[in-house]
């Protein structure tokens, strides 16, 4: 039976119920918005129908982007590290973890061997999301068999309601070389809309 906005105007519940009907019968969903004429301008609200801000520091608050990056040779070859600096790194197996903030890329931690760093990653999200719904991207450059297994590990660690695997996008490929793979982490609104 479908869920329409006679059950619920809130799209919190229709998301609850998509996953629940998922939970129970396998069937996977993707929810697209459509027909914005009709929407009352509800698909471009500021605020959402419980009254809450939709703004970007309400979005930068729940999403988190984390990237393992497996050797600095392509950072050294860009100049972004220096031959110094990806010798040493490379000499003692330091991987650094890369995040996003206001717009720029930071390393958020560095630790020794590429498997420490990915359980790293993983750590990174779950101190951010603890047990609330999230929904993933594990992103990769050109290790698609390791992305599956990457998102395996993820989803037996959070409460995961939806994972995409998707090309980590040829700009950062370009400099972090093959090989990387990366999280982003939607955490979704812990309360539920009224109804």
């Amino acid at each position: 039976m479908p869920f329409g906005s006679d059950e619920s105007q809130y799209p919190e519940d229709l998301w609850r119920w998509l996953q629940d009907t998922e939970d129970r019968t396998g069937t996977r969903f993707i929810a697209m918005p459509h027909n914005s004429n009709l929407s009352k301008g509800y698909m471009y609200a500021e605020n959402n129908l419980a009254g809450k801000p939709i703004d970007p520091e309400a979005a930068r608050q729940r999403i988190s982007v984390y990237v393992a990056v497996p050797t600095l040779e392509y950072l050294r070859r860009s100049g972004r590290v220096s031959f110094a600096q990806a010798a040493l790194a490379d000499l003692l197996a330091i991987k650094p973890i890369l995040t996003m903030r206001n717009g720029w890329l930071e390393v958020v931690g560095k630790v020794r061997t590429y498997r420490r760093a990915l359980e790293r990653v993983i750590s990174l999200v779950e101190e951010q999301a603890g047990r609330a719904r999230v929904e993933l991207a594990v992103v990769h450059a050109n290790v698609p068999e390791a992305a599956e297994e990457f998102r395996r590990k993820i989803e037996a660690r959070l409460n995961v309601v939806n994972t995409m695997i998707a090309d980590i996008g040829s700009a950062l490929a370009a400099h972090g070389g093959p090989g990387m793979l990366g999280l982003a982490c939607l955490q979704l609104e812990a309360e539920p809309g009224p109804g």
